[in-house]
């Protein structure tokens, strides 16, 4: 093994056992909860700079989707720098989320619920109704809208990726709609958990959202709304363990992602497609969208030729988000496809509308380097810790509001300011409905409801 390989195995290691060995820790004390966000935003990390550099280095792969991993290339001393301030972060991130646990905020050992809380249900059901049939009306609309203005449902499938990947901009007139009716339908989920009654309600206002954002053929319209169902059926309906049958879901869930990108990628052939491709490839299909070793790679190289953004592209972007293309046709472009162009220039130009993975790490650096990577690491530490905090108040709000942030935090490891911007958005959303709904807020002990989920305090704890 020569220096170059001995470099990368050390920094994956490094990584791995940063964000491993806090699980077995928490493991062996009883406190691990895979549904705590700190765990599924380090999940992420890890498959971005340890796992994937390591499948790539094994699997002696040069070329990912059409360009060179530039991590073996010409990059490799900016991709040990990268691995190193990866490394750095992470543990800005620990002192964050711990110094919050052992402070005033958070007392040592304290729970957010007692054994079965009883809580108390306040909604009215009729509203709750209403906003649920309101919200699949405003998803279909919005879906039917948009396949007529894209050639039709058929010619959109068969041209899937061309579309979304140079098509794209102003479809967030589209899909903030169906956005807002993931949160309209997670309310209902939450309503119909709690009272044990309409489940199957729930189940159809689901299928119905996320088979939309299959054929839209955005990956998080598909994956969001299981996350906040599955976040909602464990703290309210029953607990899902960290066992055997957690992990065959999750090896399904790798196999029909692999499946759904094959199909994003060439649409009503994806059978043909997907028998020709080899073992590897197949794999590439999964773990290509962690490629955070070569972003980082990419970004600071780049960073170091030219200049920082100093967060002023960063905040005049979310600023403008709200705005939609159809109404302000000059807006400016997105940051992500600024950043596209930037980083990728042999792979993509403004006028590409699909992306790549920047990083949340990546996104950082470009900000102001390191510093921003500590500070950065730092809140989102404390930011976590105060959210999982605030799950010690049982009601259905803050239990839905836990679900956008869990979702939150599995997708922020990708690019920062279009998740917080979407995760913005939802708790508008979240906060209006409750308003509309609560209606009998101001009489306590209403509808009384008990939590079947026996170790729910383990988020608490971790």
């Amino acid at each position: 093994m020569d220096q170059t390989d001995l470099n990368l195995w050390i920094s994956c290691a490094l990584i791995g056992l940063t964000i491993v060995l806090p699980w077995f820790a928490e493991a062996l004390n009883g406190r691990f909860d895979i549904f705590n966000i700190k765990n599924v935003f380090l999940l992420y990390i890890l498959l971005q700079f340890s796992i994937w550099p390591i499948f790539i280095k094994v699997g002696e792969i040069v070329f990912l989707f059409g360009h060179e991993v530039m991590f073996v290339g010409d990059l490799y001393d900016s991709f040990i720098k990268g691995q190193y301030f990866v490394l750095t972060g992470l543990v800005f991130f620990y002192i964050g989320y711990y110094l919050i646990r052992h402070s005033g905020v958070v007392k040592r050992g304290e729970s957010r619920f007692s054994q079965n809380p009883v809580l108390f249900l306040t909604w009215d059901n009729g509203r709750v109704f209403f906003v649920y049939w309101i919200s699949l009306a405003v998803a279909l609309l919005a879906f039917i809208t948009m396949m007529s203005r894209y050639g039709g449902l058929v010619f959109y499938i068969q041209n899937i990726d061309l579309l979304r990947t140079t098509e794209a901009a102003g479809w967030g007139i589209f899909l903030y709609p169906l956005i807002a009716s993931q949160i309209g339908v997670a309310v209902f989920t939450a309503h119909s958990f709690a009272k044990r009654r309409y489940e199957w309600f729930a189940v159809l206002g689901i299928l119905v959202i996320v088979g939309f954002g299959f054929v839209i053929g955005i990956r998080t319209l598909v994956i969001a709304p299981l996350i906040t169902t599955l976040i909602l059926f464990h703290l309210i309906r029953r607990s899902v363990h960290f066992d055997w049958k957690f992990l065959v879901g999750a090896m399904i869930f790798v196999l029909l992602n692999i499946i759904y990108v094959s199909f994003r990628a060439v649409g009503t052939d994806f059978q043909e497609y997907s028998v020709g491709l080899t073992t590897q490839q197949l794999l590439l299909q999964f773990f290509g969208r962690f490629h955070g070793g070569d972003s980082m790679a990419r970004i600071i190289d780049v960073v170091g030729r030219s200049d920082y953004q100093y967060g002023i592209l960063s905040v005049w972007d979310l600023i403008i988000s709200p705005i939609p293309r159809a109404v302000w046709s000059e807006k400016p472009l997105s940051l992500g496809v600024i950043a596209n162009s930037l980083f990728w220039p042999d792979f993509f130009s403004v006028d590409d509308t699909g992306a790549a993975v920047p990083t949340l790490n990546g996104e950082l650096y470009w900000i102001l380097g390191l510093p921003a990577i500590c500070l950065g690491m730092f809140a989102f530490g404390v930011i976590f810790r105060i959210i999982v905090r605030k799950l010690q108040i049982p009601d259905l709000r803050s239990m839905i509001a836990y679900s956008c942030w869990f979702a939150f935090a599995a997708f922020v490891n990708e690019t920062l300011n279009l998740h917080l911007f979407q995760l913005i958005f939802k708790l508008l959303v979240l906060y209006s409905i409750i308003l509309f709904i609560d209606v009998n807020r101001s009489q306590k002990n209403t509808v009384p409801f008990r939590s079947t989920c026996d170790e729910i305090t383990g988020i608490g704890k971790s």
